[in-house]
């Protein structure tokens, strides 16, 4: 899914100015150093956007169009004495204005008369070293017949008072040994370091037990890393690693078969221990041909409590002999976590609405390629049926607001603003609505969003349904991508990695449970219990972004049409529905 396109607001009446009753701001020739990225700045969302910007400071640039405030922290390490704003504007029956508040107080107005090019402003004042609460208000939003004036901002940022001294930041607090993502070890079947494309060595194995070298042949696809798979251990029995402290750990086995193996020619199961406790299961019945391919990268994956300082995992083979590549492990939080942040079972009356972490986006879009849905907070397309489930409804019924009519109805909830998470199991038991041109999702974006736009925030869609492909599940990531990937949103490359599964059932028939596992360097993607994709960071290419390690807020809709599912047929009926039983979080 992808995020609402940005909406213009325009005040047709122009604001006073206040020029006149506040200190003057004269324009210097370029900004200082260590500025605030203006992108980084929050703005409400009718307010303006951020987009890609080649001649602004890192590429990204702020965009306000009706008066609001872009507000952030501007931190200055001496005595100030002025304010820097680098701006730019779109001219029209006048320069554009900024009224400019440093910790509550308004203590100038800008003229942006900087058209086309970008042009440092200064605020005279006096500040102390620290951080200070800075916002930036467009007072004179106004559109022409002809023109459109708009205000542009690149960066902030403090200019030191004359023979000021750096007074010393404190020094950040060290990461807890079990943070996730404070340790990690990477290990090799090779003999020799292996580089990765993020620049990570994995060393040569030093608790792999069992088997030997079998040479790799050919190539190895789904992996930028490649190397990482052209060495092979086969018929190996154990592989232990030793950890820093009792915590959880993120287990991720890289495998692959370029043997000319066939599917069913090997298969063997995968189980942890940590010398305290019994084996826990980490994958049953892997068939690296069957469900790879033999020659594509192919992971293993799964979060195991640590107590002894040792961490074993045993592979049993059921047929023929083990295969393993690589071996990463991660922290993955301590081991009082690992229980249910978040859990919703939806109870409630018949017709109401679910909990409040729920919010509603209404409109009529465009909500991204070719979708044909307005979302609405009616309870005749979001509500509670009575039973402990949560009702998303999809009508054929004309909606019209005041950027434009759409020909059906449907919901979009989300959590933004009121619940987030960074790591652990993200799941939904749901049952999605048969027919052509319907596009359930169960999906997750970046809460920097509203700053950093999208691609930039990120996105992890935990499952995806195309009613035209009624047995296939999809997860995907998506974040800034390079010169290979498509352009997206306002021009910018967007990465898509990610795989569509083909489960074998009809997944309308019934409820199934779609779930993802987040850890700093790897997501899996399962059904049913079932994982079926494996992203992680060395399988990117170097130049994507791993839009993995902040907060997220969740998403569920159900959109109707779009470019690539395609719109609905005469088959198709409505009223339809996404029927929600439980979502969760945890670990």
């Amino acid at each position: 899914m992808y995020p609402a396109f940005a909406r213009r607001v325009t005040a047709l009446a122009t604001l006073p100015v206040l020029a006149a009753l506040l200190p003057a701001a004269s324009a210097v020739a370029a900004p200082t150093a260590g500025a605030v990225e203006a992108e980084a700045l929050a703005l409400p969302a009718a307010s303006g956007t951020t987009y890609a910007d080649p001649t602004a400071s890192g590429g990204r640039e702020l965009f306000l169009w009706s008066p609001d405030s872009a507000r952030g922290t501007v931190t200055t390490s001496v005595q100030a004495a002025a304010l820097l704003v680098t701006a730019r504007g779109d001219q029209c029956l006048g320069a554009p204005q900024a009224e400019v508040t440093v910790d509550g107080r308004v203590v100038g107005t800008l003229t942006v008369s900087a058209a086309g090019s970008w042009a440092t402003y200064r605020v005279t004042g006096s500040w102390a070293a620290g951080s200070h609460s800075v916002a930036v208000r467009y007072v004179n939003d106004v559109r022409g017949a002809s023109c459109d004036r708009n205000l542009h901002l690149d960066a902030l940022s403090f200019e030191a008072a004359p023979g000021a001294t750096p007074v010393a930041a404190p020094a950040p607090a060290a990461p807890t040994a079990v943070a996730p993502g404070s340790w990690t070890t990477r290990q090799t079947t090779g003999t020799s370091p292996v580089t990765d494309v993020t620049g990570a060595v994995w060393s040569p194995a030093t608790g792999l037990s069992g088997g030997g070298q079998v040479p790799v042949w050919g190539g190895i696809a789904g992996s930028a890393s490649e190397a990482l798979y052209k060495s092979a251990r086969q018929g190996a029995t154990s592989w232990t690693v030793t950890v820093p402290a009792a915590a959880r750990y993120a287990v991720d086995l890289l495998l692959s078969d370029a043997t000319g193996a066939k599917p069913g020619d090997r298969v063997f199961d995968v189980t942890a221990a940590d010398g305290n406790g019994a084996p826990v299961a980490i994958a049953t019945g892997v068939d690296i041909v069957a469900t790879a391919r033999g020659w594509w990268a192919y992971h293993v994956t799964g979060v195991v409590p640590v107590t002894s300082g040792k961490l074993t995992l045993r592979f049993v083979a059921r047929r023929g002999q083990t295969l393993v590549n690589a071996l990463q492990v991660t922290t993955a939080g301590p081991l009082s976590g690992g229980g249910t942040a978040f859990t919703d079972e939806f109870e409630g009356a018949a017709g109401s609405a679910p909990a409040a972490v729920w919010g509603r986006r209404v409109g009529s879009g465009p909500w991204g390629g070719g979708e044909l849905q307005a979302y609405t907070d009616s309870r005749t397309n979001s509500a509670l049926d009575g039973n402990g489930r949560l009702v998303l409804t999809a009508r054929k019924e004309r909606w019209a607001d005041q950027w434009g009519a759409q020909g059906y109805t449907s919901a979009r909830l989300e959590t933004k603003g009121r619940l987030t998470f960074t790591y652990g199991r993200v799941e939904a038991r749901m049952q999605v609505p048969a027919g052509q041109g319907l596009w359930p999702a169960f999906w997750a974006l970046g809460s920097d969003i509203d700053a950093v736009d999208w691609p930039r925030c990120g996105e992890l869609d935990v499952m995806e349904y195309l009613g035209g492909q009624p047995t296939t599940v999809y997860g995907h990531l998506h974040g800034l991508g390079d010169a290979a990937d498509k352009l997206g949103w306002r021009d910018q490359r967007v990465s898509d990695v990610g795989l569509g599964h083909d489960t074998g059932a009809r997944l309308a028939e019934g409820m199934h449970t779609y779930a993802m596992d987040v850890t700093p360097n790897y997501v899996t993607f399962s059904v049913d219990g079932r994982e079926y994709f494996t992203a992680t960071r060395a399988d990117m290419r170097s130049g994507q972004q791993w839009p993995v390690g902040k907060p997220y807020y969740l998403i569920l809709n159900l959109a109707v049409g779009g470019d690539w599912g395609g719109a609905p047929d005469a088959s198709t009926a409505f009223p339809a529905s996404l029927v929600v039983d439980r979502v969760s979080i945890s670990g």
